[in-house]
């Protein structure tokens, strides 16, 4: 239901990289696992407003630094729309100016928490226009 709510935020507002914010490391892994079949299912229904397509990826602070270095590079460096789960690693010091949108898929109870997210969706590049989008689930 979240995957699916995410999608059709990103296409209503055009947004193309989003980084989710999760409070377990199991639940970005299935988030981003279970992302392509949401995919296909929304691009069935829809083809006009949903790609067929969606790259996913999920880290961790269990991923080494060079994975996590490289799976940012695909992530950023993509071309269409891409999203990226994550617990507790992209919080504070990344720096991906690329990413348009965050979404706390799970609650957070810590400002500092809500504004380092925010800051993932607030940088850009010298001469860039830029429009960041926070997305929060209502439960």
């Amino acid at each position: 239901v979240l995957q699916a709510a995410l999608l059709e935020t990103m296409a209503e507002h055009g947004l193309e990289r989003c980084i989710t914010f999760h409070h377990r490391t199991i639940e970005a892994q299935a988030f981003s696992v279970g992302l392509g079949q949401v995919v296909r299912r929304l691009h069935a229904a829809d083809p006009e407003r949903h790609p067929e397509e969606v790259w996913s990826g999920w880290l961790s602070g269990e991923h080494e630094p060079e994975a996590r270095a490289e799976e940012l590079h695909r992530f950023g460096g993509r071309v269409g729309r891409a999203v990226m789960s994550n617990c507790r690693v992209l919080g504070e010091g990344v720096d991906c100016p690329s990413v348009d949108s965050v979404a706390l898929i799970d609650p957070k109870g810590s400002a500092v928490d809500i504004v380092q997210a925010i800051g993932r969706a607030l940088r850009w590049k010298p001469g860039q226009d830029k429009l960041a989008t926070l997305i929060v689930p209502v439960f």
